[in-house]
């Protein structure tokens, strides 16, 4: 089976000493200019071969946990609308930025593809969208089963995200930061794991 996640050896602060998250609660995600990023940390992508070209802050506040609610996220593969048309996004770099924990699952889904409708109106959003495959573990019709998970703290995590997958939050009484970079490249995931060989982390790299 192909590897869908390798942990890097990134140290760094993701974001720049003074971002502040003031202006992005309250939204599920929030599509950011990449000058967000620690400067450092965008000298060691291009170094690498990776120019940013998003920065999406995920925000989710703490919540009760209830019997039987709803932990895991939409399925889903990710697109952006570029030169109107959609396409596929193969890879990105995912970070926790608070204490919380994420599962990022991949699944095998049967059926073909279905991408959304071409917008009238193009808006910032339209960068990172999503076909959508599964709302609710267990009560869709749509057949689909576990290829493998990943675990996600803050240790910087490229994953493949053009095949379905979903995300499920861990301690979820607590308020969740996340943080996905995108990039201008556009790599196969096969080829982005190749550019990013020398950046990953020895314990996950027994099946590059």
């Amino acid at each position: 089976m192909k590897k869908l996640y390798y942990k890097l050896n990134i140290s760094l602060n993701p974001l720049k000493e003074n971002f502040t998250y003031s202006d992005i609660s309250g939204m599920n995600y929030t599509i950011r200019d990449p000058d967000i990023l620690n400067p450092a940390l965008v000298d060691l992508l291009q170094s690498n071969g990776f120019d940013a070209s998003m920065a999406v802050i995920f925000y989710r506040p703490g919540i009760k946990p209830i019997r039987g609610q709803q932990t895991q996220g939409v399925v889903h593969s990710d697109i952006t609308f570029d030169h109107n048309t959609w396409k596929e996004i193969h890879y990105g770099i995912n970070f926790e930025l608070s204490e919380s924990v994420s599962r990022l699952s991949w699944w095998n889904i049967e059926g073909a593809k279905v991408f959304p409708p071409i917008p009238i109106n193009e808006s910032v959003n339209d960068k990172l969208r999503g076909i959508h495959y599964v709302k609710n573990e267990g009560t869709d019709k749509i057949n689909y089963s576990l290829i493998d998970f990943v675990d996600i703290s803050n240790q910087a995590t490229l994953v493949n995200t053009n095949i379905p997958h979903s995300v499920n939050y861990f301690g979820q009484d607590k308020t969740r930061w996340g943080l996905s970079i995108r990039f201008k490249q556009d790599y196969t995931w096969d080829e982005a794991v190749a550019h990013f060989e020398n950046l990953i982390d020895d314990r996950t790299a027994n099946t590059l």
